[in-house]
């Protein structure tokens, strides 16, 4: 009797380094060039989900706008070149001691918007300000 073995060889599943692409959003946020208040930053990206976490000075609902906007920029530019990253949970500190505001934002809320779409962003900056929630 002729055995015959047969040897299923899955392919390896290697994990993405998303670590250069984290430093380099990181450090953009705190850039004041970008006229952001966030002080300090923090991203996380995976397939499942982008936790991006800042603390800022910004007090008035304006200048959190502002960082929020900041914030789904980046998360933009992150969907646009990383197709299969996660939605994104924003965690945003009014200093160090601070309880964090969580927002959430859909990766599809971003996924179609036209960068040049002034309207558009204001939009969305509005949609995700009103998913806070204290954590």
């Amino acid at each position: 009797m002729l055995v015959m073995a047969v040897c299923i060889i899955a392919p390896s599943v290697t994990a993405i380094d998303y670590s250069p692409i984290e430093d380099f959003f990181e450090t953009m946020l705190v850039d004041p060039q970008f006229g952001l208040n966030i002080k300090t930053a923090s991203v996380a990206i995976s397939t499942s989900q982008v936790i991006i976490e800042y603390t800022t000075s910004s007090s008035s609902l304006k200048d959190i706008a502002i960082d929020i906007g900041g914030v789904l920029g980046v998360y933009k530019m992150m969907v646009d070149e990383n197709p299969e990253v996660g939605n994104l949970l924003i965690l945003a500190k009014r200093n160090f001691a601070d309880t964090p505001t969580k927002f959430t934002c859909q990766k599809s809320w971003v996924s179609e918007l036209d960068g040049n779409d002034d309207a558009g962003w204001a939009q969305l900056s509005g949609k995700v300000m009103e998913t806070s929630e204290t954590r």
